[in-house]
C-alpha cells in the first residue's frame, strides 16, 4: 500500500496524546468518585466504562479517518486500452465560385456548416481537412480534436489562396496522401464539398486511384439548380460580379454529372446539399468499419481510502450513541 498524501499521517501522533489524556481524566474521575461510597463508585464506574468505550471509539474514527485522508493507494495494475475509429478527410472546395450566394448564407459557409454536422456523426473517429482551389493544401491532418477543424473552416477565405482556379483533382490526391496505405480501406472515406466546377487537373485519374485503394468519394454539390454570377470587387473597390472578357458575367454552375460519375467510380455517393441523398452519406460514415487507432497499456493504482472512511464513519455513528448513553447515565 502506497500513501498520496503521506504528510497526513503525521496526524497519527495526536491520537496517543488524545488517549492519554482520556485515560488521566478517566483515572481522575475514578479517584473522585471513590469518596463518594460504594454506591456512586458503582453507578460512576459503569458511566465511565461507557465514556471509555466511546472515546476508544472515536480515536478509532480519527485513526481510520487520517488514513483515509493519506489517500492510499493498492498494488499496481496494468490493463490495456484499445481505440476504435475511421478515417475521414473533408476536401473543401475554396475557390472564388464558392462565394456565390445561391444557398444561404452562401457556398462556402453552407459547405463549413455541413461539415460541422458531420462531424457531430464522427465524434470517435479521425477527421482531416483539405483545401483546394489552383492547387490543393493540408490544413489539419487526421485527429480526433474535431475543434481544431471547426476553427480552421471559420476562418478560411477563398481571398487567401495563392493559385486560382478549381483543382478537384489536386484536392482528392492531397486527401488521398493524409489516409494510411492499408488493408482497412472500408475504415476510410473522402467527403468532398465543391460546387463542381474544374478549371484544372484531372479529377478522374485521383477517383481511380481512390478506387484502387478501396476508397469512397462521397462528393456533396454546393449551389443551386440556376447557378449564381460570382461575387468580385471592382477596381474602384465597389461590389459586383465577376465578368468575362465579353463583359458578361461568369455563372458557376453545378456540374451535376461530372461529380455523380467522380462519386460512382469510387462505390461513393452524390448527393446535393441539403437534399435527402445527403443524409444517406452520413448514414454511410456511421457505417464504416472501424480499426484499431490506438492501442496502449495503462498502470494505475486502485484508491483504498473507503476501506478506511466507511469505518470512521461508523465507529463515529456508533461512539455519538455510546456518548449519549453515557449522558443519560
Amino acid at each position: 500500500m502506497e500513501f498520496i498524501a503521506p504528510h497526513m499521517n503525521w496526524w497519527l501522533l495526536a491520537v496517543p496524546v488524545l488517549m492519554g489524556l482520556v485515560a488521566w481524566s478517566w483515572a481522575r474521575r475514578r479517584r473522585v468518585l471513590r469518596e463518594w461510597g460504594v454506591d456512586g463508585l458503582s453507578t460512576g464506574e459503569r458511566s465511565a466504562a461507557t465514556r471509555m468505550l466511546r472515546n476508544f471509539l472515536f480515536a478509532v474514527a480519527v485513526t481510520s479517518l487520517v488514513v483515509a485522508l493519506a489517500d492510499p493507494r493498492g498494488p499496481e495494475t496494468s490493463h490495456v486500452l484499445e481505440r476504435r475509429g475511421a478515417d475521414v478527410v473533408f476536401v473543401l472546395d475554396l475557390s472564388k465560385s464558392m462565394l456565390a450566394a445561391d444557398v444561404a448564407p452562401d457556398r462556402l459557409r453552407r459547405a463549413t456548416l455541413e461539415i460541422e454536422r458531420m462531424l457531430e456523426t464522427l465524434r470517435r473517429d479521425r477527421a482531416g481537412l483539405v483545401v483546394f482551389a489552383g492547387t490543393a493544401f493540408m490544413q489539419a491532418p487526421l485527429t480526433t480534436d474535431h475543434a481544431v477543424l471547426r476553427n480552421l473552416m471559420r476562418r478560411l477565405d477563398p481571398h487567401d489562396m495563392p493559385y486560382p482556379g478549381s483543382n478537384l483533382g489536386a484536392g482528392v490526391r492531397k486527401a488521398l496522401s493524409l489516409l494510411e496505405r492499408t488493408d482497412q480501406g472500408r475504415s476510410q472515406a473522402v467527403v468532398i464539398f465543391t460546387d463542381g466546377e474544374q478549371t484544372a487537373g484531372d479529377a478522374r485519374l485521383a477517383a481511380q486511384e481512390a478506387a484502387e485503394r478501396n476508397i469512397p468519394l462521397f462528393v456533396v454539390a454546393v449551389g443551386g439548380e440556376r447557378g449564381e454570377p460570382i461575387p468580385a470587387v471592382d477596381r474602384d473597390g465597389r461590389p459586383g460580379v465577376l465578368r468575362d472578357a465579353s463583359g458578361q458575367p461568369v455563372i458557376s454552375r453545378i456540374d451535376e454529372k461530372g461529380l455523380r460519375d467522380l462519386a460512382m467510380a469510387t462505390n461513393g455517393r452524390y448527393a446535393r446539399v441539403g437534399a435527402a441523398g445527403q443524409g444517406d452519406i452520413v448514414k454511410m460514415l456511421s457505417g464504416l468499419e472501424r480499426q484499431m487507432l490506438e492501442q496502449r497499456t495503462v498502470s494505475e493504482r486502485s484508491h483504498l481510502y473507503a476501506l478506511f472512511a466507511a469505518p470512521a464513519l461508523l465507529f463515529l455513528m456508533v461512539g455519538i450513541w455510546f456518548d449519549e448513553r453515557a449522558t443519560a447515565s
